[in-house]
């Protein structure tokens, strides 16, 4: 009996070991996210979106640990949005960090030629995306997460956005 148990309680660990380690390889490179000194992202800039953008920053909002707010005038702008018209291009949205951004201020740009075709959901899936990115978290695919590339009507985070970003801030 203590031989079973102990061996459940190895496997469990284990488990739980690998999940951790497996959930913290989705981090982006230190310094790719557009979080401050103070655990926020305060963001300025303007998008036709803006509606499906507050629900996304809703979204991150409620996993605490990192605020998410408007840039106001007593704030640093951590995160620029802006609206392109990119009719020749097939991405819908895009993240830069500081070091591609022409001013070091991360960025979230969002081609409207092809955004105008999402629903509302699927824009508020790829700002949901694009923020995670913000957040300092890359790509995770792996079906039935935000951060799963692709148009999705997804508008919650899925059990693998929630542990990398438990891994990055905790």
């Amino acid at each position: 009996m203590k031989m079973k148990f102990k061996i459940i309680f190895i496997s469990l660990a284990i488990l739980l070991i690998t999940n951790v380690a497996s959930a913290c390889s989705y981090h982006m490179p230190l310094g790719d996210d557009a979080v401050d000194w103070g655990r926020g992202i305060q963001w300025g800039g303007n998008t036709t979106y803006i509606s499906q953008w507050n629900s996304s920053v809703s979204t991150w909002n409620a996993m605490g640990k990192v605020a998410i707010s408007k840039d106001t005038w007593s704030t640093i702008e951590d995160l620029y949005l802006v609206d392109v018209n990119s009719p020749g291009v097939n991405i819908p949205s895009g993240y830069a960090n500081s070091t591609r951004s022409a001013n070091g201020t991360p960025y979230i740009q969002l081609n409207t030629a092809l955004m105008g075709t999402y629903t509302s959901a699927e824009k508020q899936k790829c700002l949901t995306h694009e923020l995670g990115h913000a957040l300092g978290i890359n790509e995770i695919n792996i079906n039935g997460n935000i951060m799963c590339q692709g148009r999705s009507s997804q508008t919650s985070l899925g059990i693998k956005d929630k542990d990398v970003y438990r891994c990055i801030w905790g």
